[in-house]
């Protein structure tokens, strides 16, 4: 049996907790948001399912719960699991996950993480979307790319290989939003 590690375990873990709180299916109406009080359920799920299957195992405990305290069930893709998981293992504080972004014309769009104090957003979608979708997404894409801009927001776009070496993750984050050191270590 091949072994994945944690960052795999974690994006799993991440996977699973999202399903057992949204159901296979519920994923296509979540264009518009979240339900309220999404993430205390996940929370809730984590201390009263997760919690107990922990305290059972042989060893690793503290790493198990690390990662149990760590889970966010508005990861929408392995990728966006994987960059948590970094974001982790960099203990870099003030990221939050898909949030909704507005200007003076009205909605930008939801991005995958952003952190308002340095106005940082990580963006991790592919271009699969692109080529499902077309022109016209790649069109949009773009605009809403330059009001996030404007809006004076740092961009940074993350290939699923960039999430795959920390080193390789840290070093294309901090190249381009070097804010974001003062932010790293910090207690969450």
């Amino acid at each position: 049996m091949r072994q994945e590690g944690q960052q795999a375990g974690f994006a799993a873990m991440e996977a699973v907790l999202r399903t057992s709180i949204l159901g296979a299916e519920a994923e296509r109406g979540l264009r518009f948001g979240y339900p309220s009080g999404f993430r205390e359920l996940a929370r809730k799920t984590v201390v009263e399912n997760w919690y107990p299957a922990i305290a059972r195992l042989p060893n690793g405990h503290a790493t198990a719960r690390r990662m149990a305290d760590s889970l966010n069930p508005m990861s929408e893709s392995i990728a966006e699991s994987f960059c948590s998981f970094d974001l982790h293992a960099l203990q870099i504080s003030g990221f939050e996950q898909q949030i909704s972004i507005r200007d003076d014309r009205g909605f930008v769009g939801r991005v995958d993480f952003v952190h308002e104090e340095t106005k940082t957003i990580i963006e991790v979608d592919g271009i699969g979307k692109y080529l499902a979708e077309g022109r016209e997404a790649m069109n949009k894409e773009s605009d809403r790319h330059n009001r996030l801009l404007s809006m004076g927001y740092t961009i940074v776009r993350m290939r699923f290989k960039d999430l795959l070496h920390l080193n390789t993750f840290a070093t294309k984050l901090y190249a381009q939003a070097p804010g974001l050191r003062r932010f790293a270590g910090a207690v969450r």
